[in-house]
């Protein structure tokens, strides 16, 4: 399978779990079919400058993100660390984070959510 860029689908979703602003998510593979069950999300994710995807816990599916541009920071579980281009976010299931872009330009990361 070939998914050419302009096939991909892209969404914005306003105040992402209750954070601030707006994120767009292009999705890389569209379903958890497509992931052979084993998974929820693979995406490309964008956070505008300021702009947050609120505190969240992942109950039965472990999150890794890779950091393509930009820097923020990522509250892991109550402790505040900063993050850049080419860090690695991992937040295991029962576990929670929230991300912040805390540059003036964008921030990209890609996303993959994977069931337990």
């Amino acid at each position: 399978m070939i998914r050419k860029a302009n096939e991909q689908v892209a969404k914005i979703i306003h105040n992402p779990h209750g954070g601030d602003g707006s994120i767009t998510l292009r999705s890389l593979l569209n379903s958890a079919e497509e992931m052979n069950g084993k998974g929820s999300l693979f995406s490309v994710i964008t956070i505008g400058p300021k702009d947050t995807v609120g505190y969240h816990v992942h109950e039965g599916e472990d999150e890794t993100i890779y950091v393509v541009s930009g820097q923020g920071e990522v509250n892991d579980n109550g402790e505040i660390y900063p993050f850049a281009a080419g860090d690695v976010l991992r937040t295991m299931s029962g576990q929670g984070h929230h991300l912040r872009n805390t540059g003036t330009q964008l921030l990209e990361i890609v996303s993959l959510i994977l069931y337990r």
